[in-house]
């Protein structure tokens, strides 16, 4: 699998997803995701979790990163001129923070996002952040300078401890998938989800809950103060030219009912 992932990079194969994130207090679009997704030859798609720790093993992962940096630039030329700031993150692995051309090309990439009113947001898994040394630190509070956020992935779904959180300079946690996919039903989840929600607006970050897939879910992260949420009951991942659609004729209402509506139903969407 390994030549085929360096073949179908090579080539340009691999495309780009995008899925949205809503806030809650505003009860708007927030933002969207990138995610990148290989299409297999019958049509089908290679798991993320099977390639891209794959390519982060074999040096794959630097011009994996170029080709969605690329991706997400052209995506956004395309799309109108957004009234409302929107955020958009894109997934890194750790041992791109301390490169050079990382850093050239995020600057590149924000700077052309801002034309369209929306803001950089660079998405490392809690894992990645465990034993973080100083260069990489230091590349960290760069990029925060540069006015690019940062977000903690899966947070809860390592073993870290949590006096990391005081040297990463991070402004959003999203929260593990396996803590909210339960929630309505676990009494443990939710006072380990409501503990996570004050701890990270005591430190000024918002939080997003990932992997809200039912009504009920998003009733109760809503009610506990989470700031935005992404899932299947808001939105699948869906291509680059669905996504002005889709953000122009989202309802709340029909978030809230679970019931998507209008291009909602039309899109392209992935269905994992």
């Amino acid at each position: 699998m390994e030549s085929d992932l360096t073949a179908a990079i090579r080539r340009g194969e691999l495309e780009v997803y995008y899925q949205p994130k809503i806030d809650l207090g505003a009860s708007a679009v927030g933002g969207l995701e990138a995610l990148v997704r290989w299409r297999s030859p019958d049509g089908g798609f290679v798991p993320a979790d099977n390639f891209v720790p794959m390519a982060e093993n074999s040096g794959q992962i630097v011009p994996l990163t170029w080709l969605v940096f690329d991706r997400v630039l052209d995506a956004a030329e395309s799309w109108e001129y957004f009234e409302k700031p929107l955020s958009l993150s894109i997934n890194v692995a750790p041992q791109l923070i301390s490169l050079t051309e990382f850093y050239s090309r995020l600057r590149t990439l924000k700077e052309a996002l801002k034309n369209q009113n929306i803001d950089l947001t660079v998405e490392l898994t809690e894992d990645g952040l465990l034993g973080i040394d100083e260069q990489a630190l230091a590349s960290l509070l760069r990029i925060r300078k540069l006015g690019v956020g940062l977000s903690i992935d899966d947070f809860g779904k390592g073993h870290s401890s949590l006096s990391y959180l005081k040297q990463i300079p991070a402004n959003e946690i999203k929260i593990d998938k396996r803590f909210v996919e339960s929630i309505s039903t676990d009494h443990a989840d939710q006072q380990i989800v409501k503990a996570v929600i004050e701890l990270s607006h005591a430190l000024d970050m918002q939080v997003v809950a990932e992997g809200v897939d039912s009504r009920e879910n998003l009733d109760v992260i809503s009610g506990l103060g989470c700031d935005m949420a992404q899932g299947f009951l808001i939105a699948r991942p869906m291509r680059s030219d669905h996504v002005v659609e889709w953000i122009t004729c989202y309802s709340d209402s029909s978030v809230m009912r679970g019931m998507p509506t209008g291009s909602m139903r039309r899109v392209d969407a992935e269905t994992a």
